[in-house]
């Protein structure tokens, strides 16, 4: 037995029973409770997953979904019932030094017998022949075939510092998220031809427009620039395309931002965080509320616990005005990670639209105490007020925002969306107009935001709308 820290992972896969082309799905979830290299141990699962989502008749569940499980010692059978799946791959990765212990086991979980088993007892450099022993391994018993995988990096200094980096970012606060980036610039020193750390970079920085961390003005040029660098080194990275639509939608050019999100969605095999963009940044922006809502079940089809896809179907059903569903669907992310500030902020308008204050004045309170403050949750936060004809409590928010702009960069887009709410349509085209200057990705929802229902009949609404090539 090697002396080390344990790391325990599940990784489940699922084939559906009774199809001529069988679909199997696949899962994972750390489940120990030592969390010294959790960022390890999560990285390995993901990459397995990521393997096997390249595997031709393999259908995955996605990482969201499969880390949901994470810390609990839950039964097979129940967790493949939650989600839908009847093969499980389960194990344990354990390091010690330089040594490395991956066991795996292949269950069938509707009576828990064991279709496969093994151990690899490795030096940390072979992680890499692990993770395609362990694919090709799932994939002959499951009598699927493998498609093959590109080999992003041998370095493995580099291949770590990548992991922790993303295990960062998941986090989604921005204290971590910049710690990420830090791992991710360490990642590209080490091996300046690793893609995946330079679009983790580009990540970085589109994420500081949409938090308003940044003016997008300056870094959408970055973020281009390392994306458009991420795909000279590999053309097929999902995730540089993502960015690029990004990029694209940010800058009103959408049928660049539509190629650039479809081919991600492609290359990622239905990733989460391919297929979100796609239908928050372009299907939702030009209006197409329908088949944005057909995407969105899509990806709940295959990662049906990610509190980010819970939230988006919230989003679309709360921009067709059915604000009930809508309310239900960000409750259902709260109840996955009742710290989504962002879900809760969709909760209060959407309960604000059906005229329960009380609970959407709770709920915009939280999103801005969870965010720190932060503007998007304040602008909400004065939106409910208006919506309550609480029009002093709104323009004390409007003077906390301006405020925070002697300090700091504000997005004019959500100040345009509260001016707005409370009829003030003068000044709403003022800050509407500084906020398509700033490319402030938070108006490019004003075609279906009703907070911006009171514009649509002024005659300064089209030419607006034509600025953002969305007329």
């Amino acid at each position: 037995m090697i002396p080390s820290t344990r790391r325990d992972v599940r990784i489940g896969v699922v084939r559906s029973r009774g199809l001529e082309h069988p679909q199997p799905y696949e899962y994972t979830a750390n489940i120990s409770r030592d969390a010294d290299d959790e960022y390890f141990s999560d990285g390995l699962a993901e990459e397995i997953i990521n393997a096997l989502t390249q595997v031709s008749g393999l259908k995955v569940i996605a990482r969201t979904s499969a880390f949901a499980f994470k810390g609990k010692n839950e039964d097979v059978r129940k967790i493949a019932e939650t989600l839908g799946v009847t093969n499980v791959l389960e194990g344990s990765v354990r390091r010690a030094g330089n040594r490395l212990r991956v066991t795996a086991q292949l269950i069938q979980a509707t009576d828990g017998s064991h279709l496969w088993s093994q151990r690899y007892d490795r030096e940390m450099t072979d992680v890499f022949a692990v993770q395609d022993e362990i694919s090709a391994a799932i994939g002959e018993q499951l009598k699927v075939r493998l498609t093959g995988s590109k080999r992003q990096t041998t370095n493995l200094p580099a291949y770590e510092a990548f992991l922790e980096g993303r295990h960062h970012w998941y986090t989604f606060s921005p204290e971590e998220v910049r710690k990420g980036l830090e791992c991710y610039e360490k990642a590209i020193a080490l091996d300046p031809a690793y893609a995946p750390p330079h679009a983790g970079v580009s990540e970085y920085y589109m994420s500081s427009a949409v938090l308003g961390l940044a003016d997008p003005r300056e870094v959408i040029p970055k973020c281009e620039a390392v994306a458009r660098r991420a795909l000279e080194l590999d053309p097929t990275l999902a995730e540089a395309h993502s960015m690029l639509g990004h990029v694209s939608a940010f800058r009103y050019l959408w049928d660049e931002a539509r190629k650039h999100f479809v081919h991600s969605i492609e290359l990622g095999s239905g990733l989460t965080h391919a297929r979100h963009p796609y239908i928050v940044w372009y299907l939702a922006p030009q209006g197409l509320l329908e088949e944005a809502l057909r995407e969105t079940d899509r990806g709940l089809g295959q990662d049906p616990l990610s509190p980010l896809l819970r939230r988006t179907k919230g989003v679309v059903l709360y921009y067709l005005r059915r604000f009930g569903e809508a309310a239900e669907w960000y409750r259902r992310a709260l109840d996955i990670n009742p710290l989504e500030w962002v879900a809760a902020n969709g909760l209060a308008r959407a309960c604000a639209r059906q005229h329960q204050f009380e609970e959407a004045t709770a709920a915009a309170e939280q999103a801005v105490q969870a965010s720190g403050r932060s503007y998007y949750p304040l602008a909400v936060l004065g939106s409910v007020h208006a919506m309550a004809g609480r029009v002093e409590e709104a323009h004390h928010v409007l003077a906390e925002l301006r405020q925070l702009a002697e300090t700091r960069y504000v997005p004019a887009g959500p100040v345009a969306m509260l001016h707005a709410q409370l009829g003030e349509n003068d000044v709403a085209f003022e800050w509407a107009s500084k906020a398509v200057e700033q490319y402030d990705p938070l108006l490019l929802w004003i075609k279906v935001e009703p907070a911006f229902d009171s514009l649509r009949s002024d005659p300064r609404y089209p030419p607006l709308l034509q600025k953002m090539n969305l007329a």
